[in-house]
């Protein structure tokens, strides 16, 4: 199989063209049966795209966030080649998401709840979660200064904004940090300056602090907090960050979703909760058990490095690819 992958171009926290990027490169690596090559749309001309897939000659093609101009997608199809949009944002844009979609063969999406609405409009639609690239989340050897016994990553949303100022009188009987955008809006930001760091880092300082935690807490967005979800689609799938925290060898309370013991052992390998005072309770508890709590993280890594890699997620994601491809093509030739 041949594959063109179209990055979007687009900075993100979770790395994702220069992880997508980096698996699909290993596997041309390792596989005989598999070729990738990348075309950077904002990097270079439109016409480069077309010449590079007459000299490479694509099975298909896959594009992140869709930064192609519609009419060269359409372009392609004509000239029949599959082309798919990778979705990274769903359920939380959904509605942005079915306008992007017209043009191209297929959506993939990051979240495992968003398929069926896709196909119901008669989308093809695959599901492809996202994972970690383990070079760069990994235990770190750190000093005093990454150490904490809670630890948040994230921006601070409204409704995170709302969980840490109800959590006030835990987070001050112990040593804690946050850290993301927006987090001047605390109630409590004045007195806990020195605690916050109010912008992102980049992964290998994150991976630090994921390190020096006794926990990390990882609470996931509601499924409809931009207003593009009129649907109220559910979000199933777990985050980037539970696995990222998770190769970082951290243990993390997370906020439940459906589908996360597909992914790890719930009370073995991962511990979730629903609601405050279940985090609360769990936080308190998994503090006071070094023994527990650090043998499930370790049980997480080893999970992770397993299942959870971007090698790993592609390889899978080939298979499923792979299957798909006829029907597409008849899609394509209509």
């Amino acid at each position: 199989m041949r594959l063109l992958y179209i990055a979007s171009g687009i900075p993100s926290l979770a790395d994702l063209d220069p992880n997508l990027i980096n698996g699909f490169q290993m596997l041309t690596k390792q596989r005989p049966d598999f070729q990738a090559t990348v075309f950077q749309p904002k990097k270079q001309p439109i016409q480069r795209l077309f010449h590079l897939v007459r000299k490479f000659r694509p099975d298909s093609l896959f594009s992140l966030r869709g930064q192609l101009p519609t009419a060269a997608v359409w372009r392609l199809r004509n000239m029949g080649y599959p082309i798919a949009l990778y979705i990274v944002d769903d359920p939380y844009s959904y509605t942005n998401h079915l306008k992007m979609a017209k043009p191209y063969s297929c959506i993939i999406t990051q979240d495992a709840g968003a398929v069926p609405y896709y196909q119901r409009r008669g989308i093809p639609s695959l599901h492809l979660p996202l994972a970690v690239n383990p070079s760069k989340y990994r235990p770190q050897l750190i000093n005093d200064r990454y150490r904490s016994d809670i630890c948040f990553v994230g921006s601070a949303t409204d409704a995170r904004v709302a969980m840490i100022d109800r959590m006030a009188g835990l987070l001050e009987q112990h040593r804690f940090r946050l850290i993301g955008r927006w987090w001047d809006r605390l109630r409590h930001y004045k007195d806990w300056k020195d605690r916050i760091i109010n912008h992102p880092l980049p992964a290998d300082e994150v991976a630090r602090y994921y390190s020096g935690a006794k926990i990390v807490w990882n609470f996931h967005r509601a499924s409809d907090d931009v207003n593009r979800n009129p649907q109220k689609i559910p979000a199933c799938t777990p985050n980037n960050k539970t696995f990222e925290i998770a190769a970082c060898g951290a243990f993390q309370l997370i906020s439940h979703r459906r589908d996360l013991g597909k992914y790890y052992r719930i009370n073995q390998e991962i511990v979730s909760f629903r609601g405050l005072a279940e985090l609360e309770r769990k936080t308190r508890y998994y503090l006071q058990h070094d023994a527990i709590r650090e043998g499930m993280a370790r049980k997480a890594r080893m999970r992770t490095m397993k299942d959870h890699t971007y090698r790993v997620r592609l390889t899978e994601f080939l298979r499923d690819w792979k299957a798909i491809q006829p029907r597409l093509r008849r899609r394509a030739a209509r």
